[in-house]
């Protein structure tokens, strides 16, 4: 029986300890703080800690592993200060489990997961066995797994995915309609697109279940926070901040506007969202600046 400790038993990690207690699975949750012992042999680490402190977790937490042990992320954003993606940071503090390194993504709200509703994610790992006993580990009859090898397109789609959302739920909160919002996902996902590429992703990952499949998720439900928290933003015309809940769009936003300046790109709807959030531009002055931009072909070949 595989042995699986998920770091920390917040709501996505413990959702997740779900599928692996169905299959069977022995599974440990613990919180952040907890005292870790006895980690050295299981055959599987997932991290799942707000991308705000997954170097912080990951520094503590690999040095006590075996080599042996493949670790697992759900986590999903940049790191403030480099813009290192997770598997960059586990690569910098540990080559070795780098090697193994797997990236869990799609979408899947943790209320859905525990509650056994379908749900279907992609693991992605350079090391074709580790994604295989990634599936195994969590395959069950409610939860299905996919793999890849493009852990780039997998983190990217992940994290690049929650701005939209804010976006998404920035112009439903300002009434601007159904059409609004299915051309702003529609552009949201070429500017998705186009910065992953020039990191270095495969665009039919974005074009998968981490992609897309978790940008119409994320775009569409009240159960998303991202949304929420922009349909808040578009309803008020400023950002709130709720004590003790992360919402991964709000802290990336600022990083992804630097990723973008980083490759030289042009991407106004990212480009606005960030400012939004940043306090720089009302949500109805975004709106006008990209509704009066030159008219342009609509480019869908990226």
């Amino acid at each position: 029986m595989s042995k699986v400790v998920i770091i920390p038993a917040g709501q996505w990690g413990t959702a997740l300890a779900v599928p692996l207690r169905d299959n069977g699975r022995d599974v440990v949750l613990w919180q952040k703080r907890a005292k870790m012992e006895a980690i050295a042999n299981v055959e599987f680490l997932i991290l799942a800690p707000p991308s705000a402190i997954f170097r912080e977790i990951a520094a503590d937490v690999l040095p006590k592993l075996s080599p042996h042990t493949i670790v697992i992320s759900v986590t999903k954003g940049l790191e403030d200060a480099s813009l290192m993606r997770t598997s960059q940071i586990v690569e910098e503090l540990s080559p070795h489990h780098a090697r193994k390194f797997t990236v869990l993504s799609g979408p899947s709200f943790a209320g859905e997961v525990s509650q056994r509703k379908p749900t279907a994610v992609v693991a992605a790992s350079h090391s074709s066995e580790a994604s295989e006993k990634v599936q195994r580990l969590f395959c069950t009859e409610n939860f299905r797994v996919y793999r890849t090898k493009d852990v780039i397109g997998v983190e990217l789609g992940g994290m690049l995915k929650n701005i939209v959302a804010l976006a998404a739920g920035i112009s439903d909160g300002m009434g601007c309609g159904d059409n609004a919002r299915a051309a702003l996902i529609t552009r949201g996902f070429r500017e998705m697109v186009i910065l992953a590429r020039a990191e270095g992703a495969r665009e039919q990952t974005l074009r998968g279940l981490s992609g897309i499949g978790d940008l119409i998720l994320t775009c569409t439900s009240v159960k998303s926070r991202n949304y929420s928290t922009g349909f808040s933003i578009g309803r008020s015309g400023s950002v709130g901040r709720k004590r003790g809940i992360t919402v991964e769009g709000i802290r990336n936003a600022q990083l992804v506007l630097k990723l973008s300046e980083r490759n030289r790109l042009d991407l106004p709807l990212f480009s606005q969202i960030a400012k939004v959030v940043a306090g720089e531009r009302s949500p109805q002055t975004a709106l006008k600046e990209l509704m009066t931009r030159s008219v342009k072909d609509e480019d869908l070949i990226f």
